[in-house]
C-alpha cells in the first residue's frame, strides 16, 4: 500500500484514539442523531497509471436507525469530467450497519454495504461492484461541533480498495448541520487512488 494512503489511515486512527479518549473527560451530552439526510458538492481527483483527472458533481445520503443500535445507509454520487477525456460516473451505497454508544456524546459503528460504480465515457461504459465492510466514530467536540472518521475495504469485482476519510460539521440547529470532509480511496492492486473534498449541508429528522 503507498505512503500516501498509510499516513491518511495513520490520521484517521490517531483520530478515532483521541476522539475515544476524549470521551473520559467531563462533557456537554450530546446524543448522537443517525436519523439524517445530506446534500453535497464533490470534488475528486483519480490518478492512475501516471495519469490525473478532476471531477465534479452532487451527492446524497441518508442513515436511518432501525433500532437502538441498528442502522440502514445509502449514497449516490454523480461525478462528471471534460477534460483531459469527458467522463462521467455514479456511485451507489447501500447498507445495514451497528452502533453503539460508547460516551453520551460520541457512537461508534460498523457496517456492511453494496457498493457499485457505473463508468461512462462516450459510447464506452463499465460497471464495478462487491460488498464493502468499515467502521467510524461521530463524536460531538462540543453542542455546536461534530467530529466524524471512518475507515472500510470493498471488495470489488474489477478491483479491491480501502477507503479512509475525516470531516466536521458544524451544528446550526437541531435541525441542519453543515460540514467539510476529505476521503481517500486507494486501489490494494492498483495504482489508482481518488482523493475527495466535499462540502455537506445535514438535515436531521
Amino acid at each position: 500500500m503507498e505512503n500516501g494512503f498509510e499516513k491518511l489511515a495513520h490520521c484517521v486512527f490517531a483520530c478515532l484514539v483521541l476522539l475515544l479518549l476524549g470521551t473520559a473527560k467531563p462533557a456537554v451530552a450530546q446524543q448522537q442523531n443517525w436519523n439524517n439526510v445530506d446534500l453535497s458538492y464533490q470534488r475528486d481527483s483519480v490518478s492512475s497509471k501516471g495519469n490525473s483527472q478532476d471531477f465534479q458533481g452532487f451527492g446524497i445520503g441518508a442513515t436511518m436507525a432501525l433500532t437502538n443500535n441498528v442502522l440502514v445507509l445509502g449514497d449516490y454520487h454523480s461525478l462528471s469530467s471534460d477534460k483531459p477525456a469527458s467522463l462521467d460516473y455514479q456511485e451507489w451505497l447501500v447498507g445495514v450497519g451497528y452502533r453503539q454508544t460508547v460516551s453520551p456524546n460520541t457512537d461508534v459503528y460498523a457496517a456492511v454495504r453494496y457498493d457499485r460504480l457505473n463508468a461512462d465515457a462516450g459510447n464506452n461504459s463499465a460497471v464495478n461492484d462487491g460488498i464493502a465492510v468499515g467502521a467510524g466514530v461521530r463524536s460531538s467536540a462540543s453542542p455546536g461541533l461534530t467530529l466524524q472518521a471512518h475507515v472500510d475495504y470493498s471488495m470489488m469485482e474489477l478491483s479491491n480498495a480501502w477507503r479512509a476519510g475525516v470531516g466536521v460539521l458544524l451544528n446550526l440547529s437541531q435541525q441542519f448541520s453543515i460540514g467539510i470532509g476529505y476521503e481517500r480511496l486507494a486501489a490494494s492492486d492498483t495504482d489508482e487512488t481518488i482523493n475527495s473534498l466535499n462540502a455537506t449541508v445535514r438535515y436531521h429528522f
